[in-house]
């Protein structure tokens, strides 16, 4: 135990834990944690010891208990705190060799996991504490620690293997996974330490890092490495479900790609992974849908029209081009953070707009052209002379549109539309007028 043993406070501190964490707990559970069987665990006779140093008249139990929490977590030891000298061990000694460095590492730490009393202490410390604020932050601070040195050691070995993580893994969430999956193996092998070998810990993190680790940079998700899994599966499920597609088949898979889209990204949700959510075959899908661009303008469909009639109802009621503007652009602002998910595919209709803007047209692109909704009017008010004819009205159509578009997506914690429209149109549109007054 962490305290010093030269005080009283610091033997009675250490009994009290000796008790909790290796006593008798049926006793303590009949008893509670008494000032006699602390102090008689202290290595003193009778409780006189223990209420001279926690007087009971002035909260000493209260205290006492407190601070016994509080050691728990504070006075326990963790393998992390040594995992920098570990790796650089173990990348000496297995000459680099990825598997051998997991595995040594996956040992070494699940050897002290199990055989540490430290795990026990913050388990009782959960446990007995859960309640309290005080506890929560010491445990919350002590795991903090744990996985900023376990940030620190992955990063290493990353740069060490020149491999980056697939998404949505970080060396965040590799450390969380590491620190929960070998502290739960930990406690298996005390309750069952034959179904529990010392190489399970390492043979389930070689298993996780063929998954999650990239050396190729591909710019992966992990669903990408049980693609053919999930393929072979699906084909198998769909092999005979002709019968039984979804009531809305292409709404079942405007939901589904969302969802991908939404987990994934645009550019890496598959066809495939939309059929498998949505429950319709992928041949059926592709008869409805042929590309992810297809599925994108389907789903904005109505969105678009909706902006294009609020042009047109503006014009018909005689507001003029800077005020049909700034109302544009307030709807257009709902409309990106409305659909948040398909960010990626707006970033790629945008470089569709710009070609076709400069005279190119590829294949595979999204035909929603954002800019053109606004651009008439943008033009109406060059003929005007209210607006400046420097560039052409659709390529500052363009700059309106695609800075909307970035500064929604870069600030999508404030959900002002109006606001954010407001901050574009004072910088953008009013820096295209002759006239600011």
């Amino acid at each position: 135990m962490s305290q010093d043993n030269s005080t009283r406070k610091g033997k009675l501190l250490n009994g009290g834990i000796e008790l909790i964490i290796c006593g008798d707990g049926e006793k303590i559970l009949f008893s509670g944690l008494t000032g006699e069987l602390v102090a008689k665990q202290a290595g003193y006779a009778g409780s006189n010891s223990f209420n001279q140093e926690y007087p009971g008249d002035v909260g000493g139990k209260a205290k006492y208990l407190k601070e016994v929490l509080t050691y728990l977590v504070s006075g326990s030891t963790r393998a992390s705190d040594h995992l920098g000298s570990e790796v650089k061990e173990a990348l000496v000694s297995s000459k680099g060799e990825p598997v051998q460095v997991v595995r040594q590492l996956a040992t070494w730490n699940f050897i002290l996991a199990r055989d540490d009393p430290g795990e026990l202490q913050r388990m009782a410390a959960l446990i007995l504490g859960r309640k309290s604020p005080h506890v929560l932050k010491a445990l919350s601070e002590d795991y903090g620690r744990a996985t900023q040195n376990g940030i620190d050691a992955y990063v290493a070995i990353l740069a060490k293997w020149g491999a980056t993580l697939r998404a949505p893994f970080t060396p965040l969430l590799l450390a969380i996974v590491l620190t929960a999956l070998v502290e739960g193996l930990a406690l298996r092998a005390r309750i069952d330490p034959n179904l529990v070998p010392e190489s399970l810990f390492g043979d389930a993190v070689v298993a996780l890092i063929a998954g999650i680790v990239d050396v190729e940079h591909l710019n992966q998700h992990v669903d990408d490495v049980v693609a053919p899994i999930s393929e072979a599966v699906r084909l198998t499920y769909n092999s005979e479900v002709n019968d039984t597609l979804p009531d809305d088949p292409r709404r079942a898979v405007l939901d589904a790609a969302r969802s991908a889209f939404e987990r994934r990204g645009y550019f890496s949700a598959t066809l495939s992974e939309i059929a498998t959510r949505s429950q319709v075959p992928l041949q059926t899908l592709k008869q409805l849908f042929p590309s992810k661009d297809s599925i994108v303008v389907e789903a904005l469909k109505s969105d678009v029209a909706q902006l294009a009639d609020s042009i047109a109802v503006d014009k018909t009621i005689g507001r003029d081009e800077l005020t049909i503007i700034e109302r544009h652009l307030a709807r257009l602002a709902s409309l990106f953070l409305s659909n948040s998910e398909l960010k990626e595919a707006f970033v790629a209709a945008a470089a569709c707009s710009s070609d076709q803007s400069a005279g190119r047209h590829e294949t595979n692109q999204i035909a929603i052209n954002l800019p053109a909704l606004i651009a008439p009017v943008i033009d109406n008010g060059q003929r005007l002379g209210v607006i400046s004819s420097s560039n052409s009205a659709h390529e500052l159509a363009s700059i309106l549109t695609h800075t909307l578009m970035l500064h929604c997506f870069s600030n999508m914690a404030n959900l002002d539309t109006g606001a954010i429209a407001q901050k574009v149109s004072n910088t953008l549109l009013y820096g295209m007028c002759t006239d600011r007054q």
